[in-house]
């Protein structure tokens, strides 16, 4: 069991098997390619997504779904690629919740992150169209959708 002194979390124990590989890193973050994805303690269409190399990183994700429905992923050929050419059915799809303002929370529907479940692969996959917001409000009645006990 490896054990990770973070920020945010204290001590976290895991399984080298629980990493998450970013191959390309996140933006802004090209260095950090080892990633934990954390439970919220009350809530689990959210997790924290918790550098392994830089322990003071982390990102906090809702699950794309619930809080939109209709939204429609797209990935890049690239990304696919460093997924390790996942199905469709093998993706998760998350969405990164930042507080521009103490009242305000937005997600970014222009980049999410999205998870191979069988390659343990991750990319933020910034689309190439401007269908979508990198700030998006993030308003109380897609928080109630997110508070659903099953996501």
């Amino acid at each position: 069991m490896n054990e990770l002194a973070t920020t945010h979390f204290g001590t976290v124990r895991f399984k080298e098997e629980d990493v998450l590989t970013f191959p390309a890193g996140v933006p802004g973050f090209w260095h950090a390619t080892r990633f934990l994805l954390l439970p919220h303690p009350s809530n689990n269409c959210i997790r924290y997504l918790q550098s392994a190399d830089i322990p003071s990183l982390r990102f906090i994700l809702v699950a794309a779904y619930t809080v939109m429905p209709e939204y429609e992923l797209s990935v890049e050929p690239w990304d696919v690629k460093s997924l390790l050419h996942p199905d469709q059915r093998d993706l998760d799809s998350w969405f990164i919740i930042s507080t521009p303002q103490p009242d305000q929370l937005t997600i970014n529907m222009l980049a999410p992150v999205v998870i191979s479940r069988k390659s343990r692969r991750g990319v933020q996959a910034v689309r190439s169209d401007t269908r979508y917001s990198h700030a998006f409000p993030l308003d109380n009645a897609a928080l109630d959708l997110a508070r659903r006990p099953i996501c």
